[in-house]
């Protein structure tokens, strides 16, 4: 319902929402959604359309994926991301971080013959018990 109500939204109006990462010491950092779910009641309280606040918060969980992405790169100096998990399922996010990562550097791997979501967790399992 949301990826519907972004797709019709006017051009321009996918400016994410400004988010933060918390670093971490000892696991992975951690996006502070406090001040996300703040503006976009303000905006919703404000009367901006739904179509708005929908295509701006899919830019902004697609520049947190690249935000995170550019992390790890940091980190590890890898540049292949690999795009799974029922979220991208949704393929105005999945087109967004694809264009993304790729403006990026990143070399993008994504799923095509398997489902993204649970559905393709069974050849995970698959894999690991054949080892």
């Amino acid at each position: 319902m949301l990826e519907g109500l972004a797709r019709s939204a006017l051009t321009g109006a996918n400016q994410p929402y400004p988010l933060e990462l918390c670093p971490s010491q000892d696991g992975p950092d951690v996006a502070d959604t406090g001040p996300l779910i703040r503006q976009i009641a303000r905006e919703v309280l404000a009367g901006v359309p739904a179509p708005t606040v929908a295509a701006r918060f899919h830019a902004t969980v697609a520049a947190l994926i690249v935000q995170l992405a550019e992390r790890g790169r940091e980190t590890t100096g890898l540049d292949v991301v690999a795009l799974g998990g029922g979220v991208f399922q949704n393929a105005l996010l999945l087109a967004a971080a694809v264009r993304e990562l790729g403006e990026r550097g990143f070399t993008v791997l994504r799923p095509r013959l398997l489902p993204p979501n649970d559905g393709g967790i069974a050849l995970g399992q698959l894999m690991v018990g054949s080892s």
